[in-house]
């Protein structure tokens, strides 16, 4: 059911400029897919995330979002090496404390839940 509506926002709003500002749409999308649990899902998931550009991503927990995704969509797939640079680059990114801004002090600050990690440092040790 959310990727139906996923797909509606990342459609509706897929022009040059406003695109960019929903652009995160499609890594919710390739979580929804990932959900499903289904090869063929999965595969759209791995397309969606390996089209995403990263640059687009500046703050340490839109990041981590990025990279645990795709550490999971990858390791959905058997693609190991790739999902564990993936989950590297997550936990590193989990272990930040410092805000990246002086001024505000929790933008940017992800909060990784220990499951999170857990299910990370068990890809990593595949």
């Amino acid at each position: 059911m959310a990727e139906h509506y996923f797909r509606l926002v990342i459609s509706h709003f897929d022009t040059p400029y406003i695109h960019r500002t929903y652009r995160r749409a499609e890594l919710k999308l390739a979580d929804a897919l990932l959900n499903l649990a289904s090869k063929d899902a999965s595969l759209e998931a791995y397309q969606l995330i390996s089209a995403f550009p990263e640059s687009e991503l500046t703050l340490n927990d839109q990041l981590f979002y990025f990279y645990q995704l795709a550490s999971l969509v990858c390791n959905s797939l058997n693609k190991t090496s790739e999902a564990k640079e993936h989950a590297r680059r997550a936990i590193n990114l989990a272990r930040i404390t410092e805000p990246q801004f002086s001024r505000h002090k929790s933008v940017g600050l992800g909060q990784a839940l220990e499951q999170q990690i857990s299910i990370l440092e068990s890809i990593l040790q595949e």
